[in-house]
């Protein structure tokens, strides 16, 4: 079934995301999987999975659930172009990203990594959540 992306948060999102993937670290046991599990939000947008994944580029590369670091500092060392650098001024609605006088726009994907929601908006847009603080996200451009 879709995502109504409208009534999602990101409480509702890591609930989910848990949800989905127990079973699969269960299955995987003490094995640590090199790359977190996507879902992606393709119906949405009436696109298929691998046009989403074409939008996502190199982000899931970047995040490696083998290392300690949070998914800030694991982008920041990866990204060949500056690191991670946040933008100040967007505002999250749920899992809607504006700025000031732009339309919202909603994510194209989603992970958790630890305990870091990571969601990858249209135009190369990264918002970072921490774990039980949406008040605290980051967004950066990551194109």
């Amino acid at each position: 079934m879709p995502y109504d992306l409208k009534a999602q948060t990101p409480k509702t999102l890591a609930e989910d995301y848990a949800g989905k993937f127990e079973d699969l670290h269960r299955a995987v046991g003490d094995t640590v999987l090199r790359m977190q599990p996507w879902v992606t939000f393709h119906e949405h947008y009436r696109c298929t999975c691998a046009e989403i994944q074409g939008a996502l580029g190199y982000i899931p590369m970047m995040l490696d659930p083998r290392k300690v670091e949070g998914a800030r500092d694991q982008i920041n060392a990866a990204y060949p172009f500056g690191g991670w650098q946040p933008f100040k001024g967007f505002t999250l609605e749920g899992v809607a990203l504006s700025y000031a006088g732009d339309p919202p726009i909603y994510p194209y994907a989603f992970t958790m990594l630890h305990d870091d929601l990571v969601l990858v908006y249209p135009h190369a847009w990264v918002a970072i959540i921490p774990p039980g603080d949406a008040d605290k996200f980051e967004v950066a451009r990551l194109d």
